[in-house]
């Protein structure tokens, strides 16, 4: 990459980020903007980074919930999804529900997960992941062979285990809703 010179400072940001886009173009690259403060800065900024579709990653930090795209989710959904497809492990005297919210809260704790939305008793409601994060997931899993995504939707064999994991859902629902 070329060394800008100190004629940067006199270039208006037009001109630096088309100096930005040109000097990227075609490369791998990983931009970290630390501490984003506005959607209007992103907005203005992103277009400097050219998707040539070759591993480029942009990570932004933020104090603010609008900016970066987040996927969010219910934690009542989120925790049957987890029963649903048995990642957790029971544990003696604690339902599965319960090792749930343990798990959900340890996420919290280490910011891997994003509280959106709480309860008026201030219980999670709602609650996301940045996109980078959950992109990461989305390879782990497609490595793992936990699923796959394509262009074309879902394949024969996708569509059937996710009716068993339904099933398997609409089974737990079905319960809980007998003992409540």
């Amino acid at each position: 990459m070329n060394k800008p010179t100190g004629v940067v400072r006199e270039k208006s940001f037009e001109q630096l980020a088309e100096y930005l886009y040109k000097t990227l173009k075609g490369t791998r690259y990983l931009i970290l903007l630390d501490d984003m403060w506005d959607t209007k800065v992103w907005d203005k900024v992103k277009r400097s980074f050219p998707n040539d579709k070759n591993g480029i990653r942009i990570m932004v930090t933020t104090r603010l919930e609008n900016v970066g795209e987040d996927s969010n989710i219910r934690v009542s959904k989120l925790v049957k999804l987890w029963v649903a497809e048995r990642l957790l492990k029971p544990v003696r005297s604690k339902s599965l529900e319960d090792v749930a919210w343990e798990y959900l809260l340890e996420l919290v704790d280490r910011n891997l997960i994003l509280v959106r939305e709480k309860s008026s008793i201030g219980k999670i409601k709602s609650c996301g992941i940045h996109d980078l994060l959950r992109d990461f997931c989305v390879r782990e899993a497609q490595r793992e062979k936990f699923f796959h995504v394509n262009n074309m939707g879902l394949c024969e064999q996708q569509i059937a285990s996710l009716l068993e994991k339904f099933n398997f859902l609409q089974d737990f629902l079905d319960k809980s809703s007998q003992k409540a």
